[in-house]
């Protein structure tokens, strides 16, 4: 019995020992980091004078959430092997403040959704529904509010898709806000609408 015992215990070191072979569990690859693209201003600046962005404690980690709508609509996953660099949050509050017009309003922004919808196994889209405020910056402009849903689809349905859409999305986004704060009006007309615009 000694002899087999000390027998299995030489076979265990030659293993242990040999180039390349291990007798404990590899560790997991780390997950890639994303941003959200190199920014590609389509304009001088944006009309505001700063865009400060808020959102709800689930939005606040770097995971790229998904959901299958047509399975378990109810819960929210991320993927394992891809992941943003910084909050979904942090990546929209410094697109929004590449190039800045000192004279515009203040944008705040609520951001209450971002993540994929898998509508079927094989399709899937990107979504962003943000609550923006712009205050007053001199006294013929009134404060206003806007909800707003921007959608675009995923070419795959997968990470990859995801990651390939959202920068779309945030162009979109970017375009609508700078459309919606260009046009604020003035003073006594109605400058808060509750239904939000959907892109």
């Amino acid at each position: 019995m000694t002899h087999r015992l000390r027998s299995l215990a030489l076979i265990w070191l030659i293993f242990a020992v040999l180039p390349g072979c291990s007798v404990w569990p590899e560790a997991p690859e780390p997950a890639a980091l994303h941003d959200l693209g190199p920014y590609r201003p389509k304009r001088d600046a944006f009309p505001w004078s700063q865009a400060i962005l808020t959102s709800p404690d689930w939005l606040k980690d770097t995971g790229i959430d998904y959901r299958l709508l047509y399975a378990r609509p109810t819960e929210r996953r991320s993927y394992t092997r891809d992941r943003w660099v910084a909050p979904p949050g942090a990546l929209l509050q410094q697109h929004l403040n590449n190039g800045l017009d000192p004279s515009g309003p203040r944008l705040r922004i609520e951001l209450q959704d971002f993540e994929q919808i898998f509508d079927r196994a094989d399709s899937a889209r990107v979504v962003m529904v943000v609550q923006a405020s712009a205050e007053a910056s001199h006294s013929d402009m009134k404060a206003a509010n806007q909800a707003f849903r921007f959608e675009a689809p995923a070419p795959s349905p997968d990470a990859a898709g995801a990651l390939q859409a959202f920068p779309i999305l945030i162009r979109k986004a970017e375009d609508e806000l700078t459309h919606w704060v260009e046009q604020l009006p003035g003073p006594g007309r109605d400058t808060n609408r509750s239904n939000p615009t959907t892109h």
